[in-house]
């Protein structure tokens, strides 16, 4: 993936995360001015935003979720639903002692968590998360699928257990996991989710951006993915329709991932990539050519007679 390609798909999500952090819709042009700074500026941005936001009322949620030590949990778990709302729900169980927040998440329902977890911060909440059951977790992210809540599902992948993450999302529309692993912050559990989905979701994932003109976007993913997993992926391209394949190989030749595609090219099998090969995005002579310099490259300055 060249720098410009990757940066230019960074910043957009970085943006998308900052605006759901400001409650902006998403098409909102407020920020479109920050476009032009790099992906890390814009989250170092985000991350000041959420701390100054924060630290502004934390003194007066940290005396209300200290004023839960003395009622019952199940009369709070009423409270929290029938009088503070999601978003102040939310923020004073950020600042709860993390074994208070889980008794009291367990008698909370799972449609009003799901509300809630759209305010909560994954890096504040990350501890509060991990120690609620799974069956839990499964739930209230099924449910905030249901509501395309992508981008918030998308920063608690790093949170979950990849385990749970998938049984969230494995019957998930094609769409809809692309958009959750596009806002998905870490990497690492990025990876260990797509690797755990079978083959059938992520086909449909694949099928579902050719045919939605979003191939871009799933290729934009190779850059975060291990090199086992992209070779899985590689290996499904040739079970998807020829059209679909070519606007996926397109998006890799426009996008000029050579970086993350030419370790795949030597690790797949002969057949598949003899298929990859007849496509005529890859058969054009410029690309051809723009791939034997970029092997070249990534051989070494030895690797050409």
């Amino acid at each position: 993936m060249t720098g410009t390609a990757a940066a230019t798909g960074h910043v957009a999500t970085e943006l998308a995360r900052l605006r759901h952090e400001l409650a902006l819709d998403a098409d909102d042009p407020t920020l479109d001015f920050l476009a032009g700074l790099g992906p890390d500026e814009v989250a170092r941005l985000r991350r000041r935003v959420v701390d100054a936001r924060h630290r502004r009322h934390e003194h007066r949620f940290a005396r209300l979720a200290g004023l839960t030590r003395f009622v019952p949990v199940a009369v709070c778990a009423r409270v929290a639903e029938a009088a503070l709302g999601p978003l102040v729900a939310a923020r004073t169980a950020e600042v709860m002692a993390e074994p208070d927040a889980v008794r009291l998440a367990a008698r909370i329902s799972p449609d009003f968590l799901a509300e809630l977890t759209t305010h909560l911060d994954p890096v504040r909440s990350g501890s509060l998360v991990a120690g609620l059951p799974e069956p839990l977790l499964v739930a209230v992210g099924r449910r905030m699928l249901e509501r395309a809540e992508h981008l918030a599902l998308g920063g608690f992948v790093g949170v979950m257990a990849p385990r749970a993450s998938v049984e969230v999302i494995r019957d998930a529309p094609g769409l809809a996991v692309l958009e959750v692993a596009l806002h998905a912050e870490d990497a690492g559990a990025l990876d260990a989710v797509v690797a755990g989905l079978p083959d059938a979701t992520l086909l449909r994932v694949l099928a579902d951006a050719a045919d939605a003109g979003r191939a871009a976007d799933a290729v934009l993913l190779l850059g975060v993915l291990a090199l086992e997993t992209r070779t899985r992926l590689f290996e499904l391209l040739t079970r998807l329709e020829r059209d679909q394949q070519r606007q996926v190989v397109a998006a890799v030749v426009t996008r000029g991932d050579w970086e993350h595609v030419l370790p795949v090219l030597s690790r797949i099998g002969p057949e598949t990539l003899r298929q990859l090969l007849t496509l005529p995005e890859i058969a054009d002579p410029d690309v051809v050519a723009g791939l034997v310099r970029q092997t070249a490259a990534h051989a070494g300055p030895h690797a050409l007679p």
